[in-house]
């Protein structure tokens, strides 16, 4: 039996919509979007679960779990320290820098932090315009100050005179902050100047956490800072003639011509690995679950998740190509209501 006439009314909601999609057009399953090679089987499978914390040297939670040929993910050891299990950020760059090379084995890197902002922040947070803009700037500002928590207080600093600021804490030691207000408000910068304070993906996953929350809790601002500053080094070194080919599905238009691909991840949607070490960190299982996944999907499973592109209409496209989305949520099926009744607005 095809793939199509034993997979098509049996599997998950986004499997069900692609090959119906591909009925309804009156085209191969295999032909709907792709007008270019699309990279879809991959040699190797890297899961980061990332940290923000501390500096670019400190060994934080952060861990790297890597599967290939089908066996299952295993550990990878900090390069400086093959006892340790935390990584450092630098360490991880400069992990990356080999995986990612013309010559490696074509591979798929998912990392659990999200890329990229809502639409609009690259002007109204950042001052500057386009992903690259955004990515260049926070990677300027993380080595002028060091940190993820100081390089939010310089952007703060920015607003500091509207109602709120964009990376606004409940922690109670802001007060203590050169940008604090006693005038601030949770929402108030979003509500002064538009700015949606989650993107469009995390507004389908209903564990999601916005790219602006600062803590208590998981600290996903910093998290975005920091590995976006990591990945901005690399960019320059692939853009200035390095040894590098890799691309940030999405992001980048020519991502498909690219040898390895970058996609970001939320373990907490990915289903359990089986066999998991419970005794093991949260960190190590999340960077598993990735891993696992990542290698365990089909073609064409993998094919119909790296194209969301094709699944949304332009204007959702035009969103995505500034936000990103998460590897693994399916396109939605009907165009947002939201959109439909802020249209009249």
């Amino acid at each position: 039996m095809s793939e199509l006439g034993r997979k098509g009314h049996h599997g998950p909601p986004w499997k069900r919509r692609y090959y119906h999609n591909a009925r309804e057009a009156g085209q191969s399953c295999w032909n709907v979007t792709f007008e270019t090679k699309a990279v879809i089987d991959f040699q190797r499978y890297i899961g980061i679960d990332w940290s923000g914390a501390g500096g670019d040297d400190d060994r934080v939670g952060l861990r790297v779990v890597e599967a290939r040929d089908g066996r299952a993910p295993r550990a990878v050891a900090p390069p400086t320290n093959p006892r340790a299990k935390n990584w450092k950020r630098a360490e991880v760059r400069e992990f990356l820098r080999e995986a990612l090379r013309s010559d490696a084995d074509k591979t798929l890197v998912g990392i659990d932090a999200a890329l990229g902002y809502p639409a609009g922040a690259d002007e109204a947070v950042f001052g500057v315009r386009g992903w690259r803009g955004l990515v260049a700037e926070i990677a300027a500002l993380v080595s002028a100050v060091g940190t993820a928590r100081e390089t939010v207080d310089r952007i703060n600093a920015r607003h500091a005179e509207l109602p709120g600021v964009p990376f606004f804490s409940r922690r109670t030691d802001i007060i203590d902050r050169e940008w604090w207000r006693e005038t601030h408000d949770s929402h108030g910068f979003f509500t002064e100047t538009g700015i949606s304070y989650y993107r469009f993906v995390d507004t389908l996953i209903p564990q999601a956490i916005s790219v602006f929350y600062m803590g208590p809790g998981p600290m996903v601002g910093g998290h975005t800072i920091t590995c976006l500053a990591t990945l901005h080094s690399l960019l320059e070194e692939r853009d200035e003639g390095g040894d590098l080919d890799f691309g940030m599905w999405l992001f980048e238009e020519d991502w498909r011509e690219r040898k390895h691909v970058i996609v970001e991840c939320y373990p907490s949607i990915l289903p359990a690995t089986p066999g998991g070490d419970e005794s093991e960190s949260r960190d190590h299982l999340d960077a598993v679950k990735i891993a696992a996944w990542m290698q365990g999907l089909s073609s064409g499973e993998r094919r119909a998740l790296l194209e969301i592109e094709a699944e949304v209409g332009e204007g959702l496209r035009r969103v995505v190509a500034q936000e990103g989305w998460v590897f693994g949520v399916p396109a939605p099926a009907k165009r947002s209501a939201l959109m439909r009744v802020w249209r009249g607005r």
